[in-house]
């Protein structure tokens, strides 16, 4: 696949990096890069220049991983390279254009940022992997409800925002990792992202109505799981699981927004807590690599100034946490107001309070009018809006299918 002067340079640069000079760096090197599985098979002593060689060539030539089909062998490598901070300028520039030019990764999106970053220019030789999965792109496909009346009182809203700090605790963030592993983003057809979802018991997903409209849809959509950035910024292909088309409950837009769905199976049964780990903080069940299988709800409301945080697909992309500067600033019977960060593909996100507790479910972005500025234009206060996770339990009460969720 490289051309001669472009194998050369990549040994060159490969074998006088520090980490390549001494052989246990070498193989720590090589596994930092994830391709453990290369390193039983592959000489790793000699003289640097000696095992680049091996190494290179071995990379080029193997192809796809297994594990990683988004990334070609060689792609794994030099992508870790370029966000290690080993190299220098004008190496970082080659490594782009060789990612780019050979598209050594499955991820439109990071090439396209490298191209940018690295102002690359001209077709890649090597197109798309035809074996990989797609990755999800972003079709508008759902229209947004209705906006509720405006809060009133527009300069206390902005005065939350500056009286509030972003210190978190470590274990806080741990509960982001541990409540990502229960989002998914939600894709109809496959590759075609449409909104988010979220577990509420071990094979039960939520999101909102307008994501999922109606039972039909079911046949064709899917639930993508563990879609997110590597270190690296390549997104993963993360694990698809389909729905079951005969399980439909929901709620229309201008009632509660909402639509229970099943899957055809437990896409988190492999980290499955035991009965003596059920009451351990969500910080200890992440780093014993387990989890519950579902998300839990809040017991009380969130009331006005309380913090949430939001776990989404903002337009179809890997999941993303919005964790600082938001508050709520208004609630109803039903809904929640609140300022966060969200955008479109962001429809049926879990909001959460401090505790990692969900305490409802993300529905609508909302633009109110406010006052004129010295042009004469008009100035708008956006704010976002979820439904209360209490109300839509309470209407799946009513519905007769409160058995179905985890007590």
């Amino acid at each position: 696949m490289l051309k001669q002067e472009e194998f050369q340079k990549l040994v060159r640069i490969v074998s006088g990096l520090d980490d390549f000079v001494d052989p246990i760096a070498r193989k720590g090197l090589i596994q930092g890069a994830r391709l453990n599985r290369l390193i039983g098979s592959l000489n790793l002593s000699g003289a640097p220049g000696t095992v680049a060689v091996r190494l290179i060539d071995r990379l080029n030539e193997y192809g796809p991983l297994p594990d990683r089909q988004n990334y070609h062998a060689l792609g794994a490598l030099l992508t870790y390279l370029l966000s290690s901070g080993a190299l220098n300028q004008a190496e970082e520039q080659f490594f782009a254009e060789i990612i780019v030019r050979y598209s050594l990764v499955d991820d439109l999106s990071y090439l396209n940022g490298l191209r940018e970053q690295y102002k690359i220019s001209g077709p890649a030789v090597r197109s798309h992997n035809p074996a990989a999965p797609l990755l999800p792109h972003w079709e508008a496909g759902a229209i947004p409800p209705p906006a509720p009346p405006a809060p009133q009182n527009l300069d206390e809203l902005e005065a939350i925002i500056n009286s509030r700090d972003n210190f978190l605790d470590i274990p806080f963030l741990l509960g982001a990792v541990y409540c990502a592993q229960a989002v998914c983003c939600i894709e109809i057809p496959e590759a075609t992202a449409i909104g988010t979802g979220f577990l509420i018991g071990p094979d039960l997903l939520l999101t909102n109505y307008h994501v999922l409209s109606n039972q039909a849809l079911l046949k064709r959509a899917v639930a993508r799981f563990g879609y997110w950035e590597d270190r690296t910024g390549v997104a993963s292909f993360g694990q698809i699981v389909e729905f079951d088309p005969d399980f439909y409950y929901g709620s229309p837009v201008e009632q509660l927004d909402y639509a229970l769905v099943r899957l055809r199976k437990q896409p988190l049964a492999d980290r499955q807590v035991d009965a003596a780990q059920q009451s351990l903080p969500i910080a200890d069940l992440v780093l014993k690599d387990k989890h519950r299988g579902y998300l839990l709800p809040a017991r009380i409301n969130a009331g006005k100034d309380d913090r949430i945080n939001i776990i989404q697909h903002p337009g179809g992309r890997p999941m993303k946490a919005v964790l600082t500067q938001n508050y709520v600033v208004e609630t109803t019977a039903t809904y929640l107001h609140y300022l966060a960060d969200t955008e479109g593909g962001s429809s049926g996100s879990p909001v959460f309070n401090r505790l990692w507790q969900v305490v409802a479910i993300h529905h609508s972005g909302v633009t109110t009018p406010g006052g004129s500025t010295q042009s004469g234009q008009q100035e708008h206060f956006r704010y976002n809006e979820g439904i209360h996770i209490h109300a839509i339990l309470q209407d799946l009460a009513a519905k007769g299918l409160s058995a179905l969720l985890p007590t």
